[in-house]
């Protein structure tokens, strides 16, 4: 699904079995889902369709199939019967980050293509498609998700409030929908602890929250409108000067109380770097690893001269606040503290 995982892939292989090991990872997930709100599904929803567009966006790039919507799970799957594994490799490194959020978004998917795979599987992931789909009319009221479909050139009505074909809770189902639920029922008996309204690390109402900057800088540059223009305000992570540049000190501070630091500022390519000084000598002491918002003013031919590979070096800018690693998904990143004069 993102970029970012390009690295990973072959690392992890889906251990999880073809029969009883996949039931069970499947029945759980439902049960999850059973005990959230419609706000919370909503939530779901809107992950489950930036998955979507993200794992088709870069199809080629992870060795999916290519012009075959996620939402057609039987002929995605016969073009590549390897593609559980490959999810199974996405979800855990998001795991391993900490980034519950966009393992909600990939699960469902991932346990559609095994139930393509093992037809016994299908009751149940027809029944959490049925939950999921209770949090379709949260998310057409989301303003920001709106945002980065139409800045995808994406139909919105492509990535939301759709079941995958052969999923959907017809009558033919119904009956066997019942018996699954007793089995369901049986599974949460046996379980000590009671399924949480929300599982640990998923986001609490409109907010993301990421265990650092490094993880927010990711997710801006996988799934928020990065448009670089004169006045863009953009999400940026400190670097440490001295290993990209080889400077006695990771962020230079003049007589004036001014810092400079290399910034990589985010794209939707994985970000580019450029050198920016703080707007003001009042604010934070600026660390690598920290999420900032970075203002571009102008660009000069002269100075992209200098980074041949990037003309975006070339982008001369202002840090002009230090930003919280949550992001309110309709108002946007938390504000730590901004610089002034």
């Amino acid at each position: 699904m993102l970029g970012w995982l390009k690295n990973m892939l072959g690392k992890h292989d889906d251990k999880y079995g073809y029969e009883g090991a996949w039931q069970e990872g499947l029945d759980k997930y439902l049960l999850s889902l059973k005990g959230k709100n419609s706000d919370e599904l909503g939530m779901t929803a809107i992950h489950v369709a930036l998955a979507q567009m993200q794992i088709e966006r870069n199809a080629v790039l992870f060795g999916l199939p290519k012009g075959i919507p996620l939402t057609q799970p039987v002929s995605f799957y016969d073009a590549s019967p390897d593609c559980c594994s490959k999810l199974v490799q996405q979800v855990h490194f998001a795991k391993e980050n900490n980034m519950e959020f966009i393992v909600d978004g990939v699960a469902p998917w991932l346990h559609t293509l095994r139930a393509v795979a093992q037809s016994e599987l299908r009751f149940s992931a027809v029944q959490m498609w049925k939950e999921i789909a209770r949090g379709f009319p949260y998310i057409s009221s989301q303003k920001e998700f709106l945002n980065i479909l139409r800045d995808n050139d994406m139909d919105a009505s492509m990535y939301y409030a759709q079941i995958p074909k052969g999923f959907e809770s017809t009558d033919e189902y119904q009956k066997e929908l019942t018996e699954g639920t007793n089995r369901l029922e049986t599974n949460k008996s046996r379980t000590k602890k009671k399924a949480p309204a929300e599982p640990a690390g998923l986001p609490i109402g409109n907010t993301l929250s990421f265990k650092d900057g490094k993880a927010a800088f990711i997710y801006s540059c996988e799934f928020m409108d990065c448009t670089l223009r004169e006045g863009s305000m953009l999400p940026a992570l400190v670097l440490d000067s001295r290993e990209e540049f080889g400077t006695k000190t990771a962020i230079a501070v003049n007589d004036k109380g001014l810092q400079t630091c290399v910034l990589r500022v985010a794209s939707d390519d994985g970000g580019f770097i450029v050198p920016a000084q703080t707007a003001g000598a009042k604010g934070p002491t600026l660390k690598p690893g920290m999420l900032v918002g970075w203002q571009a003013r102008a660009y000069s031919a002269d100075i992209a001269k200098k980074s041949p590979d990037d003309p975006r070096f070339g982008w001369i800018g202002f840090i002009v606040v230090v930003l919280k690693p949550d992001l309110d998904i309709n108002k946007g990143w938390s504000i730590h503290a901004p610089f002034a004069d």
